[in-house]
């Protein structure tokens, strides 16, 4: 995985960008993540590849994520939208995106207790994003799958971390919820508290849609198990259920499992903010096991 891009290399990409879509000035590293390092250039994003496999997530964010968070940008939600797809080159052998640049300041720069607007928020980005996909959408085979079949990747990452008393009832407890009998929706993948991001405790945007994928939201709805308060989410279900999204025991059951299989990942990570963030999610997840 390489994401060590010389400025050069960046530069000679955002030359690449026709000029009616650039941004402005020189792009500015602003973060890497397991997929890609991100670089701001005015108002847009150089998303660079950091794999062969990254790439093809970059060119199902650029095929689809317009489509899919057409909603939520009606609803007054920024996203990445992407503006153009770049070629690989002899310096550069992957493919690579620019994306409008979202502004605000990741949920998890906001400690949790004050984080019952933004979770109200979030119920409102659900209502706009879960809606049916249609035929033909991509299916993520790391998010839009049962959660089963993460069972052997979850046993990988809890084995290293110290945290396999707490996660695994509730890993547990998810794989054998009745699943998702609905029609597959539009569903985020990745929500943790770095892709949501606020401006004055309210939610301002999502990024990084690199596991969008038609399936089960329980995926999507691990974001408030993992980031938000007992409290703060019943409040939130108030609206889930105001909005006419689903609110059943077996969609949250499976909610928690997924948040627990995230937390595992994140805690495993060679990223320093993954396994803050893991550690976030502990505290809050001591709350969802039975008494």
């Amino acid at each position: 995985m390489r994401t060590n891009f010389t400025q050069a290399v960046v530069d000679e990409l955002a030359a690449a960008v026709p000029d009616e879509l650039a941004g402005s000035g020189q792009p500015v590293l602003i973060g890497t993540g397991w997929d890609s390092a991100v670089y701001k250039w005015g108002d847009r994003c150089l998303r660079l590849s950091t794999s062969a496999a990254a790439a093809e997530l970059l060119a199902k964010e650029y095929r689809w994520t317009e489509r899919a968070t057409s909603l939520l940008i009606e609803s007054g939600f920024s996203v990445p939208t992407p503006r153009f797809y770049g070629e690989s080159t002899d310096f550069f052998p992957y493919r690579w995106l620019l994306v409008d640049y979202v502004a605000g300041a990741p949920l998890s720069d906001i400690p949790s207790e004050d984080r019952g607007r933004a979770a109200r928020d979030l119920a409102t980005v659900f209502a706009a994003l879960h809606e049916k996909a249609p035929p033909g959408a991509p299916v993520s085979p790391h998010r839009n799958v049962a959660l089963e079949r993460k069972a052997d990747a979850f046993n990988k990452y809890v084995r290293g971390t110290d945290m396999e008393a707490l996660l695994r009832p509730l890993f547990e407890r998810g794989v054998v919820a009745l699943p998702w009998d609905r029609e597959p929706v539009w569903c985020h993948g990745d929500l943790h508290a770095r892709n949501i991001l606020t401006a004055g405790g309210s939610i301002s945007g999502i990024i990084d849609f690199g596991d969008l994928g038609a399936g089960d939201p329980a995926v999507d709805y691990a974001a408030f198990i993992l980031a938000f308060t007992k409290q703060q989410r019943e409040d939130a279900r108030i609206i889930l259920r105001m909005l006419g999204e689903p609110d059943d025991a077996f969609l949250w059951e499976r909610a928690r499992g997924w948040a627990a299989y995230m937390v595992a990942a994140l805690a495993s990570s060679e990223h320093e903010e993954d396994r803050r963030l893991a550690e976030e999610a502990r505290r809050l997840l001591a709350s969802e096991l039975p008494d």
